[in-house]
């Protein structure tokens, strides 16, 4: 047989090389990462992005059923978190995971999670030598996704919803973080601060020159709402502090503030301890803690018998007293 000249050989590799790359182009998932921080928790989501391109079906016809099935392509798709965190209320220690579904054709999907990042999406691995499984839901909705996508969605400050989309299908994962705050208790921890109180928050009022000159810069839609915030800091407001026993919250609601704006969540708030006998305010939403006032520090006075009887609002910056409570009927 001859042997190739040099210039035959080069162009022989180069006709391999230019059918492989053309391959490789059509064949190609981009790779994709997804970078969130939540409350100092860098979370990472690695994964390629592959399409439908007209298949069909997706799940029991490309993505055969009873697999493990990473999903995007080519390497498997890993998350990473640099704290520890909850998937779907599982502990999940800091690190970084190989993940696949479980595609079951009548049952929930499981979420697999395995240490060795280094796997490719074939063939498919035994669940067997996985870390852990984790229960998810599969939803099938109207909106169509031609390309995978990972999301973080309802960002909260101790977590959001990571959240898988392609074709019709959406798996959203709950991701829980520790938030850092001291915002969970027992009953009897918290039964010296329930009851009611009233609230004299006058001595922040500001003075009618000051008012005269914030409205003026005020949106003439929100003028009413402006004239009764003002109005209401005149005013004893009404609040109320109750144990939530589900949830171990400390929840408070304002009900001077509920009845002025009955429409809104304003009034109420939940309370997260900084230290011993002192607190700030969180908004809630939903169950959810959505953020953290630190504009203002709560402190707890008590009587002999440990049960508080009166709290102080001071701005954080300055000391400034904001408000003075004590219980209704003293």
């Amino acid at each position: 047989m001859p042997r190739l000249s040099s210039f035959a050989l080069a162009l022989l590799v180069g006709c391999f090389t230019l059918v492989d790359t053309a391959s490789a182009q059509m064949m190609a998932s981009e790779r994709s990462q997804l970078h969130q921080k939540i409350n100092n928790v860098e979370v990472v989501i690695d994964y390629s992005r592959p399409s439908v391109r007209g298949r069909s079906p997706i799940w029991g016809g490309v993505e055969p059923w009873n697999i493990l099935w990473t999903p995007g392509a080519n390497s498997s798709t890993t998350f990473s978190f640099s704290e520890n965190v909850k998937l779907n209320g599982t502990d999940i220690a800091a690190g970084k995971y190989s993940v696949w579904f479980e595609l079951l054709e009548n049952d929930p999907w499981n979420l697999v999670l395995f240490t060795d990042t280094t796997m490719f999406h074939v063939p498919y691995p035994s669940k067997d030598s996985a870390m852990v499984a984790i229960e998810i839901e599969r939803k099938e909705v109207d909106a169509f996704v031609e390309t995978l996508r990972f999301d973080i969605q309802n960002i909260r400050v101790d977590g959001g919803i990571i959240e898988f989309q392609w074709a019709h299908t959406v798996v959203p994962i709950r991701l829980d973080v520790d938030p850092g705050y001291d915002m969970v208790f027992t009953a009897e921890e918290m039964v010296p601060y329930t009851g009611e109180w009233i609230l004299d928050q006058s001595m922040n009022s500001m003075t009618d020159e000051e008012i005269a000159e914030m409205r003026e810069n005020i949106p003439e839609d929100q003028l009413e709402d402006f004239d009764k915030w003002n109005e209401m800091d005149e005013a004893r407001q009404e609040v109320t502090l109750e144990f939530d026993l589900e949830s171990g919250h400390l929840i408070g609601s304002n009900r001077s503030i509920a009845a002025l704006f009955p429409d809104t969540p304003w009034g109420d708030f939940v309370l997260i301890r900084k230290s011993e006998g002192m607190f700030v305010e969180g908004g809630m939403m939903d169950g959810e803690l959505m953020f953290v006032n630190e504009y203002s520090m709560w402190e707890f006075e008590f009587d002999e018998d440990g049960r508080a009887i009166e709290w102080t609002q001071r701005a954080l910056d300055d000391d400034r007293l904001l408000g003075r409570a004590t219980r209704a009927g003293r």
